[in-house]
């Protein structure tokens, strides 16, 4: 997972500050050395302010700022529609993830992930055509991937530029 994302999944509330600290300590043990992953990893306030101050800092010393609530939304929608096209996650499962860990969360985001909404409540509702609902949920998947270009993650920073 990329420092980003792990951002965008703190922003949503999905991982534990705690989750982060670990993540942070197995980065170093496969060898980054930044100072600011270094802080994080070692950090004993392990509340969910401290942590997503640290991981801001860190994220601002790559030349990236924390995303928003609605980025992180599309970051998070994004990664779990890649996991569905991947076959690492059902699509059904996948589409029911976005629409309870987003879509309600992240009200903006609703209207562009309404596809996946529709679909997952389709496929609770009618046993009989599950098979078609996946594979339509797998093109929604695609779709969204191919259109995330207009969605994109926050820029890095400018020079001199803080969040």
């Amino acid at each position: 997972m990329t420092d980003e994302l792990l951002r965008a999944h703190r922003e949503l509330d999905l991982v534990a500050p705690t989750e982060v600290v670990a993540w942070a300590v197995s980065e170093l043990a496969q060898g980054r050395t930044e100072p600011t992953l270094v802080d994080l990893a070692a950090t004993w306030e392990t509340s969910a302010e401290s942590v997503d101050g640290l991981l801001d800092v860190h994220l601002v010393s790559q030349g990236l700022r924390p995303p928003t609530t609605t980025e992180a939304g599309r970051l998070v929608a994004l990664f779990l529609a890649g996991k569905i096209v991947e076959g690492d996650l059902a699509p059904y499962d996948g589409a029911r993830a976005i629409w309870s860990q987003i879509a309600l969360a992240v009200p903006e985001a609703e209207p562009e992930l309404r596809g996946f909404i529709g679909l997952a409540s389709e496929w609770e509702d009618d046993e009989q055509h599950r098979p078609e609902y996946e594979a339509d949920i797998l093109v929604e998947a695609r779709r969204y991937i191919r259109e995330g270009d207009s969605t994109a993650p926050p820029e890095p920073l400018e020079f001199g530029e803080t969040s």
